[in-house]
């Protein structure tokens, strides 16, 4: 009896905890699945019946360990396979990520068909595999650890494609005015610092060449294209921040300097519009979409918000001779009923991202890439990246 109180009252401390952390519903389920699992072991009558008869206490496990499963998917936490390079060198192909759902607070389902196994039940009814695709239940999400900050590396819902995840580097927050000349970022006017782990193609002019190859040797630097124009060498190489930092260091270096695509007479990057001739290094500026914000209707804001506000926000606004026309009267203002976010790959030249089909909705985030498990590629394992932390 003195040790089920003990584990009662260890029970209710984590609870406790839990609800410092403000997770309130994670520490009421806890307490419940906690109080079951301990009921189950008490000397109760009918629990130890349960335990005598060894095909129910079976069974009851089994339904337990799925039941526990679901609930660990569907709330806390998933484990997701890493597909491209669109992320190197926080997240190499073949990693195995753990996804926290705590940290923003997870997603209540929008159907069955989103619930690990149990949609199993769904897809094999025939009436209900014809709404699959539609939702069921309204959004919403629980209470998490943290709001979306800058640099975090976020795992998502494409908007096109929502039965696929990605994974990128969230750099722009709802209410954010985002804005990149020759490939540098800026937030509201100020120059945001690239993470370290950030790739991007510089170009390079070497003065000592054997020192230069030294250095390359020694950062393990292999993309290297050599260019020769009118006698002048000059390299193009990939680099992270780290990489780039020792570089600048280097005294058998002329010159480097960021590479970036030149804006063209077809636009290249979202929102593919004529009036905004734009490049995946040179865009914006952008608002992302916040809650509560208000856009004024023009040429250039309808090109960029017009798929989110009939997709996302279920509002079909239609544009006829430079008026803007809602359900058949005119408008001059919209106001976000959501949040939204943009995204990049940490190789940036390298990447499909929000440069090229626009917004995340706050609704589509999964949750927070957290720590690699694992990685395994081409037949090896890469033991040095195991419980690697995403920076």
């Amino acid at each position: 009896m003195t040790n089920m109180k003990n584990k009662f009252l260890l029970l209710t401390a984590i609870s406790i905890f839990l609800l410092v952390l403000t997770l309130y519903w994670l520490a009421m389920g806890f307490w419940v699945i906690g109080c079951i699992f301990l009921l189950f072991r008490s000397d109760l009558r009918t629990f130890v019946w349960i335990r005598e008869r060894a095909w129910i206490y079976l069974i009851c496990l089994i339904i337990g360990f799925v039941s526990l499963a679901i609930v660990i998917r569907v709330f806390v936490f998933e484990v997701f396979s890493i597909p491209s390079g669109s992320m190197e060198d926080s997240l190499l192909t073949g990693d195995k990520v753990l996804v926290s759902k705590l940290h923003y607070g997870p997603k209540i389902p929008g159907s069955p068909f989103e619930i690990p196994w149990v949609n199993l039940l769904f897809y094999i009814n025939k009436e209900a595999r014809a709404g699959m695709d539609s939702t069921w239940w309204d959004y919403r999400r629980l209470g998490g650890l943290s709001e979306i900050r800058r640099n975090d590396v976020v795992v998502f819902n494409h908007p096109d494609e929502k039965k696929v995840f990605y994974v990128k580097r969230c750099i722009g927050l709802p209410g954010s005015t985002l804005i990149m000349k020759k490939g540098i970022l800026y937030d509201n006017g100020v120059k945001l610092p690239h993470p370290l782990p950030v790739r991007n193609e510089y170009t390079i002019w070497p003065g000592n060449t054997a020192a230069f190859n030294t250095l390359l040797d020694s950062l393990e630097i292999n993309n290297v294209r050599l260019i020769d124009e009118e006698g002048v060498l000059k390299v193009r190489l990939i680099l992270n921040g780290h990489q780039h930092k020792a570089l600048l260091k280097s005294s058998g270096i002329d010159s480097i300097k960021l590479s970036h695509y030149p804006v063209d007479t077809i636009p290249h990057s979202f929102p593919y519009h004529q009036s905004m001739l734009w490049s995946i290094d040179n865009w914006g500026p952008v608002i992302v979409p916040q809650k509560g914000g208000t856009i004024s209707l023009t040429t250039s804001s309808y090109a960029l918000y017009k798929d989110i506000m009939k997709y996302f926000e279920k509002v079909d606004i239609e544009e006829t001779h430079n008026e803007y026309l809602l359900e058949g009267k005119k408008v001059t203002h919209y106001t976000f009923k959501h949040n939204y976010y943009y995204v990049i790959g940490d190789n940036r030249h390298n990447s499909i991202d929000s440069r090229y089909w626009g917004f995340v909705p706050e609704q589509y985030i999964v949750g927070k890439a957290a720590v690699v498990l694992y990685s395994f590629h081409k037949g090896h394992v890469r033991w040095a990246r195991m419980l690697k932390s995403v920076e």
